[in-house]
């Protein structure tokens, strides 16, 4: 497991402040550079899937990744899943933040797990 962006702060408000030019370094240099390592990692680990918390960060995956979109699955309030595949076939889901997400219930948690199994197998 390994997150999109290694850096962490309690919200993007408090990350600007710490990252110069933040417009820049973020989304060009530093996303970037985890995209590399990420994908060393992942050729290294041949994961079954990805799995991707956070629905925002979705158009940096795929732009970092060279992800092919599949479909958007829909859930109650708005989008439950991306379902993206790397360019070695490796299914991607993008999801809610499953611990920040307004309204997130176990019933989503369950829906996205059946599918991620419905994507390993198929």
């Amino acid at each position: 497991m390994s997150e999109l962006f290694f850096w962490s702060s309690n919200n993007l408000d408090v990350l600007r402040q710490c990252v110069d030019d933040f417009e820049n370094n973020l989304f060009e240099n530093d996303l970037s550079f985890c995209a590399k390592l990420n994908k060393r990692l992942i050729a290294f680990h041949s994961p079954k899937i990805v799995l991707q918390p956070g629905l925002t960060w979705s158009v940096y995956a795929r732009e970092h990744y060279d992800l092919t979109h599949v479909q958007s699955v829909p859930g109650r309030r708005g989008t439950l899943i991306e379902h993206h595949i790397l360019p070695d076939g490796t299914p991607w889901l993008v999801t809610p933040h499953w611990t920040s997400a307004f309204g997130f219930s176990s019933d989503d948690r369950g829906k996205i797990k059946d599918y991620a199994l419905r994507a390993i197998t198929a």
